[in-house]
């Protein structure tokens, strides 16, 4: 069950943690997102620049989701 979602508009997309895993989805132009988790996807750390923003801003949700649930 998924208790806490972000919604990032610098990659714009929304995440939630999925057990341990940190998955994604994009946000529509309204800012709205698939409320579907199964039509939501695992974020892949490997495809992002070592060091760049992206991986460090990806790095941070993940970190503030893990928080937010009190784990």
């Amino acid at each position: 069950m998924i208790q806490h979602i972000y919604l990032s508009d610098f990659h714009g997309c929304a995440y939630a943690m999925d057990g341990d895993e940190l998955i994604m989805t994009p946000m529509y132009d309204d800012m709205t997102y698939d409320t579907c988790i199964d039509n939501w996807i695992d974020v892949d750390f490997t495809s992002f620049q070592q060091g760049g923003d992206d991986i460090v801003h990806a790095e941070w949700v993940r970190n503030h989701l893990v928080e937010c649930a009190g784990r």
